[in-house]
């Protein structure tokens, strides 16, 4: 049954691989599934930082991310990820690798670098992403780099974002078409009480635009819960944060797709450096 699977799964991954469409070159988030793939900008993890940068990580402090996910209940599709993040002075770096799928058969392989410059109320960066798509032993690789700019500007309770990506319209292959560049504005309100709302509209050529909201709820010092839900295709989702130190935190996320059915991402967060949370958090 496996190998029929392989079978079938083969031309459908080739195909993918032509089609002109930027998803590929996107960076899974720790709450992105949970979230209709909106950001908390205040709140960042070290691979949203990869896509926005934000003054949410404090100067000497380190976020270490790793975290794996599994699309629509298909083991053929696990994805795994690690990324961190640093900021010394106004300088914000960030790095990532991922895999989606498996080595002897089809994988995905990405790598993405961050440099961002925080100034007054702003954050500005570059960022350079590679992706390699491999077919087990009897196929040849194909490589293609992308090229993007990241903006953030916070106001009080409100968090403005932009992550243009895939400036450079990459080709996979000299004969396929080239990738669109894509924007997407990320916004957040920061609640009087516990909670904050997050929102996203992505932009991308001959594509219908994507709009999601999401929120995040504070439940206790210890946690917090999420929702949200995107179109384009219509997706919905949640889950949970949860710090089991007052420097480390776990994150699950799911999101519900109608026709393909449940996806899970489940990650690691830890920071060094500087506390996330005060030495009193869980008494």
């Amino acid at each position: 049954m496996r190998l029929k699977f392989q079978e079938v799964l083969m031309p459908i991954a080739i195909l993918a691989v032509i089609c002109n469409s930027a998803a590929a070159f996107e960076f899974a988030t720790s709450r992105g599934i949970g979230m209709g793939q909106t950001l908390v900008l205040s709140d960042p993890s070290a691979t949203s930082l990869l896509l926005v940068p934000t003054s949410g990580i404090e100067p000497g402090e380190w976020i270490v991310e790793l975290g794996g996910m599994r699309e629509y209940e298909l083991s053929e599709l696990n994805c795994a990820y690690l990324a961190a993040a640093t900021r010394y002075g106004n300088y914000i770096v960030a790095v990532g690798i991922s895999q989606l799928g498996e080595r002897d058969y089809y994988a995905e392989r990405t790598g993405k670098v961050s440099f961002a410059y925080r100034w007054w109320d702003y954050a500005f960066a570059v960022n350079l992403s590679g992706l390699e798509y491999s077919f087990g032993g009897n196929y040849s690789s194909e490589r293609a780099a992308a090229a993007g700019l990241g903006i953030s500007y916070y106001h009080h309770r409100f968090y403005l974002g932009l992550a243009a990506d895939n400036l450079n319209s990459p080709k996979v292959t000299d004969g396929s078409p080239a990738i669109n560049p894509q924007i997407s504005l990320y916004g957040e309100f920061i609640g009087k009480e516990t909670f904050s709302m997050t929102a996203r509209a992505t932009f991308e050529k001959d594509e219908s635009v994507q709009l999601a909201l999401g929120q995040k709820i504070d439940v206790s010092r210890r946690g917090a819960i999420f929702w949200g839900f995107g179109t384009e295709p219509f997706q919905l989702g949640g889950g949970f944060d949860f710090w089991y130190s007052s420097q480390g935190a776990l994150t699950y996320a799911f999101g519900y797709h109608p026709t393909l059915g449940i996806s899970h991402n489940l990650s690691l967060i830890y920071h060094f450096g500087k506390k996330k949370k005060p030495d009193d958090a869980f008494e």
